[in-house]
């Protein structure tokens, strides 16, 4: 339940004209979802659906002594109401380990109790662009489309109706507690319609592209697609062509992104003028850790744990895949109340493979604390020893050539990576 009071005062709400008044929406909203994916970040199969309902009071049936075509938008609007309508669905589907397809699909509906009041300024879809919801007061949901500028695929004062259509291809090329790094090449199509007559389920704009998604557990989800929009924006006579879309965390609205490059760029100007007068040197921790045996050692323990513990992953999956087969084989043949026990039984057997991965795989599991426990005291180790480095040769920086520092060349005579390495080996 939920209770909104707004107080326009020459607010452009791009509706009949009310910019000005005051509007309460008192609404209920419940949500049914069922989610039986196997991983959060990057599922490989199952499926994510969910249906959400918000609905007002319908004032106006409770009143049919009032002619509210002739009553000012300031009047209609006093009590806002509306029932409104949203179905989200993903599907995941493995082609090898590391492939995945995934499919979506989504719409939504703004509907109104009575046809002489209408729908209400407030609540309305917008569609296209990077789908970051910037600030508003109305109650606006802001629906991505990939390949379009933001909110341009929206009638004016906002949709009432949109759905959308997406087919994607990821390939994981980094799966470990710390990163997941996975691209992906897309098709995606969606409208936006201010009433239901004209609503045309595949009468899309139409977009593909391809993009990138790193996931870290401190930063969350980032990424940036790159999308050609095959249609025109409505009022556009050319299809809108490339664009560039930013994810950080949540979706990133571009222009920000290209204010922080400019500040990035000063920054980095800055600092290599600087650098000119420093005395400086470069190592490479990478070649560093890679010729110490001790190293090795503690990678290949970590990597022996990380095999071990995800063979008993995939054991459990295997298991749970066998449940699965085994009730799509014999669902006809069982009683409702067999079915559901044999259900919950798959239910509790997801369960414990998402416990057992949490476990071994998670931000905080075993293997991130055995690593930790392992790795971190060589690392600690040549830090230090790049510390004496720096004081033995008076250096003011030192750079790692193996981090993204953008170290594209340097002298021989500047790299001490080989100084580092016997110092550690003595």
């Amino acid at each position: 339940m939920e209770f909104r009071r707004f107080n326009l005062n020459n607010f452009p709400t791009g509706f009949l004209n009310y910019n000005k008044g005051i509007s309460n929406n008192v609404n209920y909203k419940f949500t049914l979802g069922r989610n039986n994916t196997d991983v959060p970040i990057f599922p490989t199969r199952g499926s994510q659906i969910s249906f959400a309902a918000e609905l007002t009071p319908p004032f106006s049936l409770l009143r049919d002594d009032i002619d509210y075509k002739s009553l000012s938008s300031e009047e209609r609007f006093k009590l806002v109401e509306y029932h409104k309508w949203k179905l989200n669905a993903d599907w995941f589907a493995p082609i090898t380990s590391k492939f995945v397809i995934r499919t979506h699909g989504e719409f939504g509906y703004l509907g109104s109790y009575n046809k002489d009041l209408g729908l209400p300024p407030f609540e309305r879809f917008y569609v296209g662009g990077d789908g970051l919801a910037n600030f508003v007061i109305d109650g606006r949901e802001i629906i991505g489309l990939r390949g379009y500028t933001n909110n341009s695929i929206t009638p004016g004062g906002g949709g009432a109706l949109y759905n959308k259509y997406v087919f994607e291809m990821r390939y994981i090329i980094a799966n470990n507690p710390s990163a997941q790094v996975f691209p992906l090449i897309f098709m995606e199509g969606g409208n936006n319609y201010d009433n239901f007559w004209d609503y045309r389920a595949f009468n899309l704009k139409r977009s593909a592209g391809a993009g990138l998604r790193i996931y870290m557990p401190m930063f969350g989800l980032m990424g940036v697609d790159v999308a050609y929009g095959f249609d025109p924006e409505p009022n556009g006579a050319t299809a809108s062509g490339w664009q560039t879309h930013f994810i950080i965390g949540q979706q990133l609205q571009l222009k920000y992104l290209q204010a922080v490059r400019k500040i990035g760029l000063l920054l980095a100007v800055l600092f290599s003028t600087s650098l000119l007068a420093q005395r400086y040197g470069v190592v490479d921790t990478d070649y560093i850790l890679k010729n110490l045996p001790e190293y090795a050692q503690a990678k290949a323990q970590v990597d022996q744990l990380s095999t071990q513990w995800a063979g008993e992953v995939s054991a459990l999956q295997s298991d749970l895949q066998s449940l699965k087969d085994a009730l799509a084989a014999e669902q006809i043949l069982l009683s409702p109340e067999k079915l559901e026990k044999r259900e919950a039984a798959i239910v509790q057997k997801a369960e414990e493979v998402l416990a057992l991965q949490q476990k071994y795989f998670g931000p905080e599991g075993m293997l991130f604390e055995k690593r930790t426990q392992l790795v971190q005291p060589i690392q600690d180790k040549v830090f230090g020893a790049v510390q004496a480095l720096a004081q033995k040769r008076k250096l003011e920086l030192v750079l790692d050539k193996s981090a993204q520092t953008g170290v594209l060349f340097v002298e021989k005579e500047k790299d001490y990576s080989e100084e580092v390495l016997n110092s550690l080996k003595k």
